[in-house]
Formats: structure tokens, C-alpha cells, sequence
């Protein structure tokens, strides 16, 4: 600041070092009144008040609590740098230097040592125009000097199964061990920039750091962890020349309690499972002709359907209600509050798979008919026969292109329709594949399992159709689906084992615990995992997208257990067709 002398044209300065980057203390200055002793040059008296580490008088302003002595020195624009001006702190930093009228460069420096010995702990430069006869004002930002890094992460600790979002604070510290705060940025012991770098151990993608980098204290990074059950990551910060700091995030397993929860009617044979629009499971009952309605807390209501037929699959429709397929013929819709209607296509044969296609409509196969069925929300059915008698379509899913694609068990063969109901097929390579399941890939293809011959098949929009053959012969397998990784992954039910195929074809096999386990429905779960139904063990198993199977008993003997799906709690659901139970199971 710059103040007029009454006696007098000489210029009298005060510095006002703002001391924005530092750690542990507070800088502020006081103007003085000083005698010029020239127009050309004014006397600035330069002040800064270092707080004790206890003080509550703190201010977004900070220097090092380690301050010992100062250093400054003023470099006149074209000229060179003057003599630095060396004053020791004790609880202030005091001096008085010229400072010539015009463009002036201001560096400060702060040591750690008298005499402006020991670490630096701190830079500041600013250019200042000085002018004769008016009030200047001069504020300085100090960079910190970084000597050692540290990451402190909170909470340090999470659960396998539950997703969280980490708060990652990335701490700078001097060469006296004080943290270093903004708003300057960090410098290195000659004073220029310096960056940090945060890097993860997890190479699995089930943690993710916000932000890989920082040239300044920073606020807000996080790492966000989905759940899985991983190895514990290790997040470090490290930058040229110094000491890196590290923190390690445990990951705790989860309990994964399994719960079961009776259906009313005994032997009801509880079999396909799937989350409905109202945030409770529904679930078909083959043996007591019932649809089931069971809330996250476990209790179960039934409903009766019309007319007394085996009840199948079940799906959510694009009207906000289930869709079923049952004995006698019948598709199905029932509402959120139970009320059931049936509606009877053409062939009397019982319905397999629904879904809901991308017109809107609901698509079913009818395997013993041969034919593929709309159904819209309405309730209009119109089937369509397939080209090839006797083909057996069994599961229908909806395609990259926007067609519905089928498999064909009877024929060895891979149906599309058009939302029109144009039926087109391509046959397998291999005679009797007996195609299954069938699934959209994350490479844009279709893929199905071949039951009949142990392949696994892959089949373009086009209808173009490969074959991958599992190392174990005779496999089974059964269900596919596409996993969190980036694959696909599979059940194999006639030997016990997991199945991974990457869009490249190469195939994994993974065992479970007994060759006559019995995978057979397979999911991703909430976890970031994959989770399947072994209906010969009566268990759950985990499969990690590496390989690694973990298997839960259910409390119940024989349970047999049939389809897995998540359920809107972060829960995984399952039917229990030998118990007549629901089962739950925590990620």
C-alpha cells in the first residue's frame, strides 16, 4: 500500500504478502511509514506473523509453523536480481528492503533454518508495478516446497457385496512434516512445479480413482468400489525424487447368509424368478399352478391362476405388469396386485420363454408347436410357424439389430423374427448342437450354448454362425449370459463346471466342488460377480470374473435350487424347486 508523506513527494510502500501455500501457520503483514530516499526507490517494510501449531487465530492464509528464517530479493524489470535481504522469525518475519519504482519481480523464499539455511519450505514470485504517488498493493502466493507424500482414505475399510465411494485425500508435507495446503500449487527443493501422481493396484476395474494426478492441494478425489470381491488395492501417491506415500484399502468378505422363506402351499415347486416394476420378486410355482409375489423382507403371497396348469416363465412386461407362460396353451399377464387373466394362442401346447421385445410387445416360443408367439399388452396373440417343422424353439431374447432371436433344439438351428414376424434360420455347423440359451454378446453378436454337442455358438446379425468347442467333452452347456468383464460366461450341467468365453472364442473352464453339482441358471450379480444356481448340490455359487468359485450350501437338503436373479434390495433371489422355498442371499 502506498500513502502520502505531508511533508514531502516521497513514496512510502508496505508489502502485503498474502502467504496463500504453506502449512500449520498464518502470514500476515503491517504497513510502516518509511522515508524514501529517492523518487526512484521506495522502502517497503515487509512483515509476517508465523502462528504457533496450537493457535485457533488461523486463516485460509498459511506458512510453515517450521518458519525460521526469510529470504527476499526484488529484480527490477531488465535489470538483475538485487542482494536478497536474509531476516531470521522467531514469531514474525520483519525487514525492510528498497524496492525500485516501476516493474519490479518479488521473491520470497521461507527456510526451515536460519539465515536462510536448512529446507526450503516454501516459494513465492509475483511482478508488481510499483508507482510513484499511488496506493500499491502487492500480494505474494507461496508454492509449497513437497519433501514426502501420504494418503489417507476414509473409510479405509469396505464390504465385498456392497458398493462405496472412498474419500482419497492425497497429503503433501514439507521437509518438517507439515501438510501443505492451497491455494498454491506444490513445488520441488529448486522451487519449480511438481506433480503427483495417485495410481491403484486393482487392475480387476472394480475400483476407479476420480482423478490420476495433482500440481496442487486437492480436494474432492474419490475411488469408487462396486462391490467385488477383490485383493485389497493399494492407492499411492508418488512424484520425481520423493518419498511415495501409500494407504491400502481392506476389503472385508461379506457374510453371504442364505434365507429361506417357505411358500404358503407346500410342494407349490417354485421355479423361474425375476425382479418386478414394483420392487418385490415374482415367481412362477410349477406344481401348484400359482404365481408368487415375495417382498425383500421374504413374505410371500400367491395367487391362483384360472385355469389349473403348470406355471412357467415369467417376465417383466412393457405395461407394467408380469407376463407368464403356463400348461394348457395360455399366456398370462398378472398386475402388481395379482389379478391374473389368461390368454389361449391357437396350439393348446404350452408356451417356454417370454419376453418383452423392442416393439413393445411380448415374444414367447412355443416348442412343441414349432411356432414363435407376440402377445401384445393388450392381449392379441398372433404365432408364427416356424419354417422347419418340429424345430422346438426354446429361449427368445432381443437382438443387437432389433429383431427377437431364438434357439431351435429340435432342429440344430438359430431362428430371427422381425417385430413383422418374418422367421428367418441358420443352422449350426454341427448336427445335433441342440441349441439352448441364447444371449447378446458385448462384441454385438448373438451367443448360445449347444447342449447337444458341448459348443458354445456364436452367430452375426447377419447369420453368420461359429463354433467354439468346451475342453471338457460332453458338457451340457446350458445357460449363457454376458458378464461384467466383458465375456460370456456359461454353466456347464453335465460336469460341474463354469464357463468362460471370450468374443474371440478362447474358452475357460472353472470346477465346482462335485462333478454332479449341476450348474444351471447363471447371473451377474450386484457385486460385480457371477452368480449361479447348482441344482444336484443345493447351492449358490460366486464365480469372480478370474476364475475363483465359491459355493453356499442352503440350509435345506435338495432344495434344487432353479433360477438366480438380483433382486431390487442388492440381493440375489432364488427358487428352490425341491423345497418349495425362496431363497435370499446377501452379495
Amino acid at each position: 500500500m502506498i500513502s502520502r508523506a505531508s511533508s514531502t513527494r516521497a513514496t512510502l510502500l508496505a508489502l502485503i504478502a498474502a502467504l496463500a501455500a504453506g502449512c500449520g501457520g498464518g502470514g500476515t503483514t503491517t504497513p510502516v511509514t518509511a522515508q524514501s530516499p529517492s523518487q526512484k526507490t521506495a522502502l517497503v517494510q515487509f512483515q509476517i506473523i508465523v502462528r504457533s501449531p496450537s493457535s485457533t487465530a488461523r486463516r485460509p492464509a498459511y506458512i510453515s509453523t517450521s518458519t525460521k528464517s526469510a529470504s527476499i530479493a526484488v529484480t527490477p524489470s531488465g535489470g538483475s536480481a538485487g542482494t536478497p535481504t536474509i531476516v531470521n522469525c522467531t514469531t514474525v518475519c520483519s525487514a525492510q528492503i528498497l524496492a525500485p519504482v516501476g516493474s519490479d519481480i518479488f521473491t520470497v523464499n521461507l527456510y526451515d533454518g536460519t539465515n536462510a539455511g536448512g529446507n526450503l519450505l516454501s516459494t513465492g514470485t509475483l511482478t508488481q508495478t510499483i508507482v510513484i504517488d499511488q496506493a500499491n498493493t502487492v500480494s505474494v502466493t507461496f508454492n509449497g516446497v513437497v519433501a514426502s507424500l501420504s494418503v489417507v482414505l476414509t473409510p479405509s475399510s469396505v464390504t465385498a457385496g456392497t458398493s462405496t465411494t472412498v474419500a482419497v485425500r492425497a497429503n503433501a508435507l514439507d521437509a518438517d512434516g507439515n501438510t501443505i495446503i492451497g491455494p498454491g500449487s506444490y513445488a520441488n527443493a529448486s522451487g519449480g512445479a511438481l506433480a503427483v501422481n495417485l495410481a491403484d493396484s486393482d487392475g480387476s476395474g472394480a475400483t476407479h480413482l476420480s482423478q490420476s494426478s495433482l500440481s496442487a492441494p486437492t480436494s474432492g478425489i474419490t475411488l469408487s468400489y462396486n462391490g467385488a470381491a477383490i485383493a485389497n488395492p493399494t492407492i499411492t501417491a508418488s512424484a520425481t525424487g520423493l518419498t511415495s506415500g501409500q494407504a491400502i484399502l481392506t476389503v472385508n468378505t461379506a457374510v453371504h447368509t442364505i434365507t429361506e422363506f417357505a411358500t404358503p402351499t407346500s410342494s407349490s415347486g417354485p421355479y423361474f424368478i425375476t425382479a418386478g416394476p414394483d420392487g418385490n420378486l415374482w415367481f412362477t410355482e410349477f406344481n401348484a399352478y400359482n404365481i408368487g409375489r415375495v417382498t425383500p423382507s421374504g413374505t410371500i403371497t400367491e395367487f391362483a391362476t384360472p385355469t389349473p396348469n403348470h406355471t412357467y416363465y415369467i417376465t417383466t412386461g412393457p405395461d407394467g405388469n408380469l407376463w407368464f407362460t403356463e400348461g394348457g396353451g395360455n399366456v398370462a399377464r398378472v398386475t402388481p396386485s395379482g389379478t391374473i387373466t389368461e390368454f389361449a394362442t391357437s396350439a393348446g401346447f404350452a408356451p417356454n420363454f417370454i419376453r418383452t421385445g423392442p416393439d413393445g410387445n411380448l415374444w414367447f416360443t412355443e416348442e412343441v408347436a414349432s411356432k414363435i408367439g407376440r402377445v401384445t399388452p393388450s392381449g392379441t396373440i398372433t404365432e408364427f410357424a416356424t419354417p422347419t417343422s418340429g424345430s422346438a424353439p426354446f429361449f427368445i431374447t432381443t437382438g443387437p439389430d432389433g429383431n427377437l432371436w431364438f434357439t431351435e433344439s429340435g432342429a440344430g438351428k438359430i431362428g430371427k423374427v422381425t417385430p413383422s414376424g418374418t422367421i428367418t434360420e441358420f443352422a449350426t455347423p454341427t448336427s445335433g448342437s441342440g441349441p439352448n440359451f441364447i444371449t447378446t454378446g458385448p462384441d454385438g453378436n448373438l451367443w448360445f450354448t449347444e447342449n447337444g454337442v458341448g459348443k458354445i455358438g456364436r452367430v452375426t446379425p447377419s447369420g453368420t454362425i461359429t463354433e467354439f468347442a468346451t475342453p471338457t467333452s460332453n458338457s451340457g452347456p446350458y445357460v449363457i449370459t454376458t458378464g461384467p468383464d466383458g465375456n460370456l460366461w456359461f454353466t456347464e450341467n453335465n460336469v460341474g463346471k463354469i464357463g468362460r468365453v471370450m468374443p474371440s472364442g478362447t474358452i475357460t473352464e472353472f470346477a465346482t466342488s462335485a462333478i454332479n453339482s449341476g450348474p444351471s441358471n447363471i447371473t451377474t450379480g450386484p457385486d460385480g460377480n457371477l452368480w449361479f444356481t447348482e441344482a444336484g448340490a443345493a447351492k449358490i455359487g460366486r464365480v469372480t470374473p478370474s476364475g475363483t468359485i465359491t459355493e453356499f450350501a442352503t440350509p435345506t437338503p435338495n432344495s434344487f435350487p432353479s433360477y438366480i436373479t438380483t433382486g431390487p434390495d442388492g440381493n440375489l433371489w432364488f427358487t428352490e424347486l425341491g423345497a418349495s422355498k425362496i431363497g435370499r442371499i446377501n452379495p
